[in-house]
Parts: C-alpha cells; structure tokens; sequence
C-alpha cells in the first residue's frame, strides 16, 4: 500500500533548536496565548507546549554549579566550627572522610 500525503497535510520540517528558541522568545514576548499565537504562527499547540516543556524547563540543572565567591568576607555564622577554603564545618569532622569526599 502506498501512503497518499494530502497537499494541505504535508509534514513541515524539523525545525533546528535555534528556531525554536526564536519561536519560545517570540512567544513569551508576545504576551499572547497558546492558542492565539500558535493560530497567528501558523504552529501547532501541542508543539509550542511540547518545546516550553522541554526548552524552558524551570528543573535545576544537574550536576555542579559554579559558584563565585563575593569579594567581601561573609559574616561569621552562629555554630560555625571551621571553614577551609569557602566550606563550612559546623562540627568535627574526621579528617579521613574530608580526604574521601574532597578526592
């Protein structure tokens, strides 16, 4: 059997991860719904709800962050015991599982 495509259902390519960020930027700047920009943009629901869930995921991202230290001391924190290098320590730590974590 062959699969007839209708003129007027024909599949539109895959669009790159750059148009569709334009498209979500377009979109949120528009101040407009799904619904009414997706019939203005000629762009289907389901894929304008599909790429905010999967572009602007408001999840933390996984793995480490990188952190930068103010230029000014913090203030000293109640029950602090020590601090070595930005990490604080609010008890004693033993100084092998420091070495286990730290390696």
């Amino acid at each position: 059997m062959e699969q007839t495509v209708k003129a007027n259902q024909r599949r539109q390519p895959r669009r790159t991860p750059e148009e569709i960020n334009s498209i979500l930027v377009s979109y949120e700047n528009s101040g407009l719904s799904v619904k009414e920009f997706c019939k203005q943009h000629q762009i289907q629901a389901l894929y304008l709800k599909r790429w905010l869930k999967r572009y602007r995921n408001t999840k933390p991202a996984k793995g480490f962050v990188e952190l930068c230290p103010g230029s000014e001391p913090a203030a000293p924190v109640a029950g602090l015991f020590a601090e070595y290098r930005g990490i604080h320590f609010y008890q004693p730590v033993d100084p092998s599982y420091l070495k286990t974590l730290l390696s």
